[in-house]
């Protein structure tokens, strides 16, 4: 991929445009592709810009508000859960068919961290102490936790 111009050189085209060249005469001039004098001036003239555009948004999320909802649902119910059994029980819940990469992205997304449960603790040996899933700060730092839900 190519790098835009700079300012200074739009800058030129523009103004040399309205001294009255021709557009073929710019892009032999300034050593530009005439479709990229085009795109100039035409930028130009819809917008009143020259600078560079910004860059586009990217990929729609796969999960949205409600399949968040469901997930953060999912992992009260199992904290321990791998990212495939989520999946797995997403796609039961929702009809919505996503990746395990998906599900791991949105747990992250969400601020939310697990721990595992041993088979111990699932019998409730030792400590007794039950798999949680940790709601953590907007910076998602270990001091920065907002509120732990126990199973």
């Amino acid at each position: 991929m190519g790098y835009g111009h700079s300012l200074d050189l739009r800058e030129r085209i523009i103004q040399a445009r309205q001294d009255g060249e021709s557009q073929a005469e710019l892009s032999w001039r300034f050593l530009v592709g005439y479709a990229t004098v085009r795109r100039y001036l035409g930028q130009w003239e819809k917008t009143g810009r020259i600078g560079p555009k910004p860059p586009g948004g990217g990929m729609p999320r796969c999960i949205q508000a409600q399949g968040e909802a469901v997930l953060r649902q999912l992992l009260m119910e199992r904290p321990d859960f791998t990212d495939e059994k989520l999946q797995r029980l997403y796609a039961q819940r929702t009809g919505a068919s996503v990746s395990a990469a998906t599900v791991n992205r949105t747990v992250r997304r969400l601020g939310l961290t697990r721990k595992k449960v041993t088979p111990r603790q699932r019998e409730g040996h030792r400590s007794g102490r039950a798999a949680e899933v940790v709601l953590r700060g907007a910076h998602g730092g270990r001091g920065a936790r907002e509120a732990a839900f126990r199973r």
